[in-house]
């Protein structure tokens, strides 16, 4: 259990929560990483920025968790042009 998962997992209790013990490795389909557990599954969609979880209900536990390494995208630099006299 890694990254984003871990985090909510661990605010969720780790293997002595409701979700229990980890039963596979995580999956990702795109930006979607999904960790199976004894009791459920953490799914944490890296571009909407949302965890949703199974049992559904265990999912607001999470709301407003920080999330290791996944910082909101920064605006490019702006490019002024010189001005020259």
């Amino acid at each position: 259990v890694r990254g984003a998962i871990n985090a909510a997992w661990d605010k969720l209790g780790g293997a002595t929560g409701e979700l229990g013990a980890p039963v596979a490795d995580q999956t990702q389909d795109g930006e979607v990483i999904t960790q199976r557990f004894s009791g459920g599954a953490i799914t944490w969609d890296s571009a909407a920025r949302k965890f949703t979880t199974e049992p559904a209900g265990l999912a607001s536990q999470l709301a407003g968790l920080e999330v290791p390494g996944a910082e909101p995208p920064q605006a490019p630099p702006s490019t002024q042009a010189s001005e020259n006299p």
